[in-house]
């Protein structure tokens, strides 16, 4: 929810979100750098709410503040190199915190992924990861994690005990520390302080010893497929990766694209063009096969964003935001701050599109 005094933009102006009328107009992005009219259905408030609020900043100089629940769009640059304090969760241990400065570098080399090996974890292993600060600063990344450690009794050890650690326990220790401290209740302490949400991790790894390709997240692209055919933005792209491949017979056959990657997998699309049946398809199919979904949304012609509640948006993120010029870019958070308020707040619901423009960023609505 925002403070009455956020920007809405509509066509060639912009308006407070407290004087925002019920079906009235409001810019939105309809996805591959497009932005359309987008009607509100209703504007949610609250009066006089004490809480507090999230404010981000971009290098370009936009700000903007809402409740730290309020949905976001952001991605993480692999370009950006910083020091990640994160706290890391594997289902057959518990909850860890660590420190990187390459967090998605060392996710993605072989070496990071000792979960495959986990044998004690009776076939599968899954990896989620939070990230509680990006800094610039190794010391202050360092103090973060001390700090965290000690206040909230999270170990800091890795999972896998390794050769080159200077302090190796073994892993037959390392098991019994996890067993013996209650990690899950910790974490979640850290992540309520933080203003964090244990559903929505900023990286999710699934790991199978089984020889057979599987199943394991859907990808789900708000905005992601083929133009419409009304001409009202882009169809909802419901990817569904590393599933094997099905004979699909009637109208599955029609409605399901397979493609197969160089790996022998199958991947099956799926396209929506109604937002609400998309989602309701993505989760009864998660439901049944029980697959991680990853839940993007296409508003520039370039990057795909993650739909993130705005706490978890860190330093060195990149995000959309409209220029001067009504064109679609991405900018780059430089700040984060934590204010506290008390006040109205208000939640404009749009229909079809369920975003807007507020003090320039595409956030949900």
């Amino acid at each position: 929810m925002f403070p009455k005094e956020t920007k809405i933009y509509v066509e060639g102006d912009s308006v407070d979100v407290s004087n925002l009328a019920e079906n009235s107009a409001v810019a939105s992005g309809s996805g591959w750098g497009q932005i359309s009219e987008g009607l509100v259905e209703r504007v949610e408030s609250q009066e006089d709410k004490a809480c507090v609020l999230f404010k981000i900043t971009t290098t370009g100089g936009h700000t903007i503040s809402c409740t730290p629940d309020h949905c976001f769009y952001a991605r993480i640059d692999p370009s950006v190199k910083c020091y990640s304090v994160y706290l890391q969760e594997r289902s057959s241990l518990g909850f860890r915190l660590g420190v990187s400065f390459d967090l998605i570098g060392e996710l993605t080399l072989p070496s990071s992924h000792s979960a495959k090996f986990d044998k004690k974890a009776l076939g599968e292993v899954t990896d989620r990861i939070w990230i509680i600060e990006n800094t610039g600063s190794l010391a202050e990344a360092n103090f973060i994690q001390k700090f965290s450690v000690y206040r909230y009794g999270i170990p800091d050890i890795p999972f896998q005990a390794k050769k080159t650690d200077l302090i190796d326990i073994g892993n037959d220790f390392t098991k019994m520390i996890f067993e013996n401290i209650d990690t899950p209740s910790k974490a979640k302490a850290l992540l309520d302080d933080s203003f964090m949400f244990l559903d929505s991790p900023h990286v999710t790894m699934r790991f199978s010893d089984s020889n057979a390709p599987v199943s394991s997240s859907i990808q789900f692209t708000i905005f992601g497929g083929p133009e419409r055919p009304d001409g009202r933005g882009f169809s909802n792209l419901i990817q569904i990766s590393g599933a094997k491949d099905q004979n699909l017979k009637g109208e599955g056959e029609k409605t399901v694209r397979r493609r197969k990657s160089i790996h022998g997998n199958w991947q099956l699309e799926i396209t929506r063009d109604d937002l609400d049946e998309a989602e309701l398809f993505v989760k009864t199919l998660s439901h049944l096969d029980n697959l991680e979904v990853i839940k993007k949304i296409q508003i520039s012609k370039n990057h795909s964003y993650y739909v993130l509640p705005v706490s978890h948006v860190k330093r060195g993120m990149s995000v959309p935001i409209v220029n001067n010029k009504g064109k679609i870019e991405e900018d780059s958070v430089c700040g984060i701050e934590i204010e506290d308020y008390e006040g109205p707040l208000y939640l404009p619901r749009i229909s079809d599109y369920r975003n807007l423009i507020a003090n320039g960023f595409f956030v949900g609505a």
